[in-house]
């Protein structure tokens, strides 16, 4: 055997081990990443679920904002309504007390007027 027939079984020998440690390492990653593939799956599966219900409870919520908005709009209508009838009753008591002292005022001029007519009739006899 001469020096290349060596050195060409060993070159041989050294490619066989590189593909059989190559193999192995493939076999090795392909492992890994099949076993994060399931991590990922079942995180995926567990995290659906978790989603779904997040999103009822959005739905929820949206559902409550709107009832209480629909319920603030009956507020305000109803303390705006109470408000104007307030000043409408003020106004119209105003009024009234305006026409009251008004009356008041014509009836003492009448008494006065009649007072005078009487005082006058009783002088003259």
């Amino acid at each position: 055997m001469t020096l290349i027939d060596i050195l060409l079984i060993v070159l041989i020998l050294a490619a066989i081990s590189l593909c059989v440690f190559l193999i192995i390492y493939l076999k090795i990653i392909t492992e890994n990443l099949q076993a994060l593939r399931k991590d990922v799956d079942m995180l995926i599966n567990k995290t659906i679920p978790a989603v779904d219900n997040l999103n009822d409870t959005v739905d929820k919520a949206k559902r409550i904002v709107s009832d209480i908005e629909g319920y603030w709009t009956e507020i305000d209508s109803s303390i705006k309504k109470f408000k104007e009838k307030v000043s409408l009753f003020k106004t119209t008591k105003i009024l009234k007390e305006e026409e009251k002292a008004a009356n008041f005022i014509s009836n003492l001029r009448a008494v006065v007027k009649g007072l005078r007519a009487f005082w006058s009739t009783l002088t003259r006899k």
